[in-house]
């Protein structure tokens, strides 16, 4: 199924199974059962002091803990975070929160909750594979002894024929959801000013939330969206394409559980992505299925080639940071920009701006590649013209896929969404 753009062009392919028509028509993302126990995953959980499990120092200002997670094959479990309040704050200073989200082969971050502390935030990072954090949460991962299910990479794709509520998926959508709780309950943070981010699959599970919590403000996946295991999918042709019965199997048992296009439609938040053109882990086509599924406001950040990894690149970029301090603290918001039009020969696109925070140029961004293996597209930028609100360049005429980007004062760069220019 394609989703058509305006006056002329064709978005990028948003393929969506029958089993997420029919949790469309319900009116509820399948297997919604999972979330009804709202009472239970918005209550504060149990915590127990954890700073004598890490391998180093807890850096000052942080504490180490285990919250109490949800039962995992009749047992109890918890899991493992890094979490911090800024100096100073207190019921009549309250400061607003980040719930953090890692990503394959991450942990609890110390350092990620450190960057948003000295930025005036609280912040928790948590572990969603049953370890504690090695090195103040970037290696030498230990499993602990109340872990639930454990994830190589994360996913839980080894879990498969577990029943749905010892899957990791379903951990890890209780765990950062319980790490809220936990957050929005600690003295001198204001519950009613937090978002979350996530990393890679810390994105997917984003996405999931997004539909699960609605007290969160927004959310911010960097990379990781829905769609995995469709044609277009890098997961289908990286991770599952030399192994036909791989990918045929992650779709049939992960896919209508867990994938983010079956819960994306009930999104309750604001959701911007951060992404880039050839992510190998999550294609451009899966995301702007992903994102053309939000009923809520969304927007869209594109760079070419962008790396993926944490750190700097994803956990610090300066959209990550200027959306949530739009949201939480009243500073300049990004611009919004609108659908692409083509007409004549030109890409153009309506944005609004924040007058303290302007657009100060704007590019176009296209391949003249074809490649269903979309991380091995060659992507070539073009400047384009501002003026009026309005962004707009003329289309070289073997592109073949194309946006337009507009970057503010401050280097933040918001998109439109990506275009399909072979079709009339």
């Amino acid at each position: 199924m394609k989703t058509k753009g305006i006056a002329g062009g064709i978005l990028l392919a948003g393929f969506v199974t029958g089993a997420a028509f029919q949790a469309f028509a319900d009116g509820e993302a399948p297997h919604s059962r999972f979330w009804a126990n709202r009472a239970e995953l918005f209550a504060v959980p149990k915590s127990w002091p954890a700073e004598g499990a890490v391998s180093g120092p807890v850096p000052e200002g942080l504490r180490a803990a285990f919250l109490e997670g949800l039962p995992f094959k009749g047992h109890a479990t918890r899991f493992f975070v890094y979490w911090g309040v800024p100096a100073g704050a207190r019921a009549t200073n309250a400061v607003p929160g980040m719930v953090l989200v890692h990503g394959g082969g991450g942990s609890a971050f110390a350092n990620w909750v450190k960057f948003w502390n000295d930025r005036g935030y609280a912040a928790i990072s948590m572990d969603l594979n049953g370890r504690v954090s090695g090195d103040l949460g970037n290696t030498s991962h230990v499993r602990h002894a109340w872990a639930g299910p454990g994830a190589v990479g994360c996913g839980g794709f080894d879990l498969l024929k577990e029943r749905p509520e010892d899957q990791w998926m379903y951990h890890a959508v209780a765990d950062v959801v319980k790490s809220h709780s936990f957050l929005r309950a600690q003295p001198g943070v204001d519950p009613d000013r937090i978002g979350m981010t996530g990393v890679s699959w810390g994105g997917v599970v984003n996405c999931v939330v997004a539909s699960v919590d609605d007290r969160f403000r927004f959310a911010i996946p960097v990379y990781g969206c829905g769609f995995l295991f469709e044609p277009f999918s890098s997961w289908t042709h990286r991770y599952g394409g030399m192994d036909a019965k791989v990918t045929r199997k992650r779709k049939k048992g992960w896919s209508p559980l867990w994938d983010p296009m079956n819960y994306l439609p009930l999104a309750k938040i604001p959701v911007h992505w951060l992404n880039g053109t050839n992510d190998g882990n999550f294609s451009l086509p899966s995301l702007q299925a992903s994102y053309d599924l939000v009923p809520t406001e969304k927007s869209l950040s594109l760079r070419v080639r962008m790396g993926h990894s944490h750190g700097k690149v994803s956990e610090q970029a300066i959209e990550v940071v200027s959306y949530a301090d739009a949201l939480l603290k009243g500073a300049p918001a990004l611009p919004k920009v609108g659908r692409p039009v083509l007409s004549g020969g030109c890409l153009s696109a309506s944005f609004s701006q924040d007058d303290r925070l302007p657009v100060a140029s704007a590019v176009l961004d296209f391949t003249a590649d074809d490649s269903f293996c979309w991380y091995s597209n060659r992507w070539k930028s073009v400047s384009a013209q501002v003026s009026g609100g309005r962004a707009w360049a003329a289309v070289p005429p073997m592109a073949k896929w194309a946006y337009l980007s507009v970057k503010t004062t401050n280097a933040a760069v918001v998109s439109s969404s990506v275009l399909d220019l072979r079709k009339p």
